[in-house]
């Protein structure tokens, strides 16, 4: 196996036919993973749907936001053992420096995070549980979502337009550093939230 980067056009298939969520995000770095030249997985990064992501990690959020980017999609057609890892860890590998990595692992979908673990993320806690999803046409919408498309504040648009709110299920957070000795040293100091124990539980695969 072997990881290239690739465009975003060619993440389509995975990102909008096999991945849950079945949409594209914001796409800046766009990893694939391949098998005698099949094109069996992709990984995705890209800015935080959310201006909140910024303040939340950052303790100088406007001076540094630009080193932070969120590992938005991670998708693999067949999942086989090690595939997810060997992309992961090769793609970080691949990132421009420095470059501050977060991602989530769904609740709601019943993961953990335990890529993220093995691929030596930091964990940092959990968000979502005092936030809102949204519901429309019959689908749950998270907040980030709604504030990437252009609602700076979604609670009182929602309101306004009544539309049904129910609380977020929680989700895992993990950040890696991308860099040398002295830039993760920087990064690490600007980072507001503790390392804490990896979570455990019961994966959905």
């Amino acid at each position: 196996m072997e990881v290239r980067q690739i465009t975003s056009k060619e993440t389509d298939p995975f990102l909008l036919h096999i991945h849950y969520a079945k949409r594209k995000p914001c796409i800046q770095y766009a990893y694939g993973l391949f098998d005698n030249e099949e094109l069996i997985g992709c990984v995705t990064f890209g800015p935080p749907a959310s201006p909140q992501v910024y303040k939340s990690l950052l303790l100088w959020s406007d001076k540094f936001k630009s080193i932070l980017i969120e590992l938005n999609r991670l998708c693999l057609r067949y999942n086989r053992p090690n595939e997810a890892s060997f992309l992961v860890g090769a793609a970080l590998r691949m990132l421009p420096k420095p470059k501050m990595v977060i991602s989530y692992a769904d609740s709601t979908q019943k993961h953990v995070g335990y890529i993220y673990q093995a691929t030596n993320f930091m964990y940092c806690g959990s968000s979502g549980a005092k936030d809102y999803a949204f519901i429309i046409d019959g689908k749950r919408i998270p907040r980030r979502t709604i504030c990437a498309q252009g609602h700076t504040n979604p609670t009182t648009w929602a309101r306004e337009n009544n539309i049904e709110m129910v609380r977020e299920d929680i989700k895992h957070r993990y950040v890696y550093l991308c860099g040398d000795k002295r830039q993760k040293k920087a990064m690490i100091q600007l980072l507001k939230p503790k390392q804490l124990p990896y979570p455990k539980g019961e994966e959905s695969k």
